[in-house]
């Protein structure tokens, strides 16, 4: 494996340096820090990590879109609990899943609720409601939902819409609803039910499905395109492809998921098992 004997780069006045001497180093991206990372793919990560021998792994904090700008510099190099999207795959290999999420809903911070307590829709048109209701959803710059919830997001007016540049933060977000700062939020049910238990224990928040969001989603690792990424994924896939079949898996997400939401889960994750994972098994 070929790397970039030097590698010079900026974060404000920060220098960082990586020095590469054909030596089997892996740079591998997360645009959360470890003190914020919250939820099952810490877990699986640091599995594969430790199994990964052949590598020297080295973890960078930088946001999605530094980390690519980076990338193009380096020979090899990957990005952690990535999306897939359209525009991510023209860049990326993408491992099998690294973890499951039950599909996203629209979150109103306690203010709106009290707005609109009388709306009673279960699923929600984003743009539509978020214009009606004169609410500003919060978005971040660095996160994908996927192809569809995307482009609605995309669609949004200025005036209903606060953006958060910079690296990706679902914990500073989650803690904007919470207090007003933005209106509405999308979120991933689990990983809302990690930041509720943190923050707002006896407060259960408003929340609808939107349309045209998927049941469930899955992270990946991302690689980028290169002579040897199909071979590192191939390596990581059949790591995944094991540890599927343990019941820590299992119990990486489930320990993350509150009572309420354990069937829906749980069904998901026999359909997970069925499609991905070489012999069935069931939590």
């Amino acid at each position: 494996m070929q790397h970039v004997v030097f590698i010079l780069f900026f974060f404000g006045t920060t220098t960082l340096c990586f020095a590469s001497e054909n030596d089997n180093t892996l740079i591998i991206f997360s645009s959360s820090s470890g003190h914020e990372q919250a939820g099952p793919e810490p877990i699986v990560f640091d599995y594969l990590k430790s199994n990964l021998t052949a590598y020297k792994i080295k973890q960078v904090h930088a946001g999605l879109e530094r980390s690519q700008q980076l990338l193009v510099n380096l020979s090899e190099g990957c990005v952690r609990n990535l999306v897939k999207n359209p525009a991510r795959e023209q860049f990326f290999d993408f491992s099998l899943p690294e973890t499951l999420f039950l599909g996203v809903k629209a979150y109103l911070s306690p203010r709106a609720a009290t707005l609109l307590a009388d709306t009673k829709a279960d699923t929600i048109e984003l743009v539509n409601f978020a214009k009606q209701h004169k609410l500003v959803v919060g978005i971040d710059k660095e996160r994908s939902y996927g192809f569809e919830i995307d482009a609605e997001l995309a669609k949004l007016p200025a005036v209903n819409k606060y953006v958060k540049e910079g690296i990706e933060s679902e914990d500073r977000m989650a803690r904007m609803l919470f207090s007003n700062r933005v209106d509405l939020l999308l979120e991933y049910q689990t990983v809302m039910d990690i930041f509720l238990s943190t923050y707002l224990t006896d407060i259960e928040l408003q929340s609808y499905y939107v349309s045209g969001a998927q049941r469930y989603v899955y992270s990946h690792l991302a690689c980028k395109k290169t002579q040897n990424s199909s071979k590192l994924i191939g390596e990581v896939n059949q790591l995944l492809r094991n540890l599927y079949k343990e019941p820590v898996y299992y119990q990486s997400h489930v320990q993350f998921i509150s009572a309420n939401l354990h069937d829906n889960f749980n069904k998901m994750f026999t359909e997970f098992l069925s499609e991905y994972a070489t012999t069935e098994m069931h939590p």
